[in-house]
């Protein structure tokens, strides 16, 4: 198998950095607007990238393409999970919270001696 997890995950980072090379960019993450295609098919990119960074495994590119998918799944997931919002309130939501007035007043200068224990330990 290969030592993914090694030496701080360094195959993680070099097969990232060989990803991020233009002419592997554009086939395995897309083009911008004003580039051209490079007319390399994912295959072949693996392929290469798989010969520089893994040559000593045989099917390489094979293994190069399922790390380079699940990562570009882990990002994809955590992406969307920064993404969400709180959804807001859920008015069948049964939590125990209810609504009670607050039970203490600190002015704006903050405690005095007249302010709670309680109020100065929040």
């Amino acid at each position: 198998t290969v030592p993914w997890s090694a030496n701080n995950h360094a195959l993680v980072w070099s097969l990232i950095g060989l990803v991020e090379e233009t002419e592997n960019r554009k086939v395995l993450v897309g083009k911008g607007k004003s580039e051209n295609s490079s007319g390399e098919s994912k295959s072949k990119v693996f392929k290469r990238i798989a010969e520089k960074l893994i040559p000593q495994f045989s099917k390489g590119d094979k293994r190069i393409k399922s790390k380079w998918d699940s990562l570009r799944k882990l990002y994809q997931d955590q992406a969307k999970l920064l993404l969400q919002t709180g959804g807001g309130m859920d008015p069948n939501d049964e939590s125990k919270e209810t609504d009670k007035p607050l039970c203490y007043r600190v002015p704006v200068s903050g405690p005095d001696a007249t302010t709670t224990p309680e109020a100065r330990n929040l």
